[in-house]
Parts: C-alpha cells; sequence; structure tokens
C-alpha cells in the first residue's frame, strides 16, 4: 500500500489528541475533546509542496495538548513482519517530537474515533515506537520494520507530534507498508536472536477499513 496524496486517498486518517478519547458520557472531558479534535482537523490535510508541485499531509501541534496526529486502521496478519518507509519534513523547536508508529489489536473493530481507554485495554496487542524525529528533517527518507503478534488483526498507523508546542508543520509524504519477505523476516528474526540480552520468549504486549495487507 501506498500513500502519496496525489490521487484517491489510500489511508483513513482520523484525529487523535493524546492517548486515548473520554468515555462515553463523560460529560467534561468529551465535549473539550472534540472542540480540540475539530480544531486539529480543520488545522490539518493534504497540501501541495511549494519546491516539487507534489501533494503531502500536514498537521501541527496544538498548545495544552501534548500529544497530537492521525491514525489509520489497517488489516494485517498475525505473527507477519510489515515494512513501514515515509518522508517526512519537520522544524521542531527544543523538546519536540514528531514520527511514525504502530499499535497492534486483536481484531478490525469499525470505529472511526480515537479508542477510549477501556477500548483500547479490551484489543490492544502490541505497540511499536517505529521512528521519533527531533529538531530539522528535510524531506528525509525514513523507515522501520515490525512484527505482529499471533493474536492481532488490525493496526493503527500512527503519524505523531509531541512535546513542545509551535506552529511548524510537520509534512508526511509517500507512506508505504508492506509485508517483508519470507527470506527478510527470517534473517530479521536470527539478529535478533544473536543480539546480546536478547530474550527467546519475549513478552506479549499487552483502531474505516481497508483490505488486508
Amino acid at each position: 500500500m501506498l500513500e502519496t496524496f496525489d490521487a484517491a486517498p489510500q489511508l483513513s486518517l482520523f484525529a487523535r489528541l493524546g492517548d486515548y478519547r473520554p468515555e462515553e458520557g463523560d460529560e467534561i472531558a468529551l465535549p473539550f475533546w472534540r472542540t480540540y479534535q475539530e480544531h486539529l482537523v480543520k488545522t490539518s490535510g493534504v497540501v501541495r509542496r511549494q519546491e516539487t508541485g507534489d501533494r503531502a499531509y500536514s498537521f501541527r501541534s496544538i498548545r495544552g495538548i501534548d500529544s497530537v496526529g492521525f491514525f489509520s486502521p489497517l488489516a494485517v496478519e498475525p505473527a507477519t513482519s510489515y515494512r513501514v518507509s515515509f518522508r517526512i519534513r519537520t522544524d521542531l523547536p527544543e523538546g519536540g517530537r514528531a514520527g511514525v508508529g504502530v499499535v497492534e489489536y486483536d481484531q478490525f473493530l469499525w470505529v472511526g474515533e480515537q479508542y477510549t481507554r477501556t477500548l483500547d485495554k479490551r484489543h490492544r496487542t502490541g505497540l511499536h515506537q517505529g521512528v521519533t524525529l527531533t529538531g530539522k528533517s528535510d524531506w528525509e527518507h525514513q523507515s522501520f520494520v515490525f512484527t505482529t503478534s499471533p493474536r492481532t488483526r488490525m493496526i493503527h498507523l500512527t503519524l505523531f507530534r509531541e512535546g513542545t508546542p509551535d506552529r511548524q508543520p510537520v509534512l508526511v509524504d509517500d507512506i508505504r507498508i508492506e509485508r517483508e519477505s519470507a527470506e527478510l523476516q527470517s534473517q530479521s528474526k536470527a539478529m535478533e536472536r544473536r543480539k546480546p540480552g536478547a530474550q527467546q520468549n519475549p513478552p506479549r504486549h499487552r483502531e474505516q477499513p481497508d483490505p488486508a495487507l
């Protein structure tokens, strides 16, 4: 799957603020969350890059919220390695961070909003930090590999901006996620086993639909 933002959308992107959406019925926190969510959606979206004319996805931090971004639900296979790659432009202040990560879940849920703590705790099967950047990055190519757990059926591919806020946008383009070949998966597992202190049996880590990758 490749998202270039130049043609029909390949990723369904939903806003996220903080770790969780407030629980339904929370008459204090939920209205505030929805106000911030509307602001994030209004200030984000596809923009045209001046230097090339290509399009990219733009979003920025919100004062008062430590972590904001967008996630895309994607169906995946269990116990399978995937490579995520993308290009990104950042100009972050001291204490600011941005990047792409992955959260795993045990089933594909038809939920087009950020999960509540209760829903996340019930279905999460893994978390991968992916790539986190600080300072400046001028459309550098980034990538990481993750392996789903035996119980995983869906991931949230997450674009995030955390830490010290400012008004500079984070721009992301050419997001690709693809299954690693069997040979590369074997090599990756062999390398992990050879790492000093590697665990032979690592602990099992305690969000509109897209076709399975």
